[in-house]
């Protein structure tokens, strides 16, 4: 792009995310009077969503369970005593009208006690 004198004007665009979100880390709590999946990743895209899927099955009939966006955590307070779910991420960004998804990040394992 350049301006009207001829000058270059350098135009900042979001970045599109590359790959799968990093160090991708879920641990299961539970006490008395609550349980919950606590997840957290490395946050390095700006104005990115994150989608963050779920099953009780590592492999298949993973299901969206929230879209959170500018954020390095979730808390999964749906969960059961004595289950054990799986969970993945990914970003997802929005670049010049089209929607950019990552890979998916590792799948993680969680067991509510």
């Amino acid at each position: 792009i350049s301006s009207s004198a001829g000058t270059a004007i350098r135009r900042t665009l979001p970045q599109s995310p590359s790959r799968a979100p990093s160090s991708f880390k879920a641990k299961g709590y539970s006490g008395w009077f609550s349980k919950y999946a606590s997840l957290t990743w490395n946050h390095k895209c700006e104005n990115a969503n994150y989608e963050i899927y779920r099953s009780t099955s590592p492999n298949s009939g993973f299901k969206k369970i929230k879209t959170v966006k500018n954020t390095a955590s979730y808390t999964d307070q749906k969960v059961k005593r004595g289950a054990t779910y799986y969970y993945k991420i990914r970003y997802v960004v929005k670049e010049n009208g089209k929607i950019c998804k990552t890979k998916w990040s590792k799948v993680k394992k969680v067991k509510i006690k």
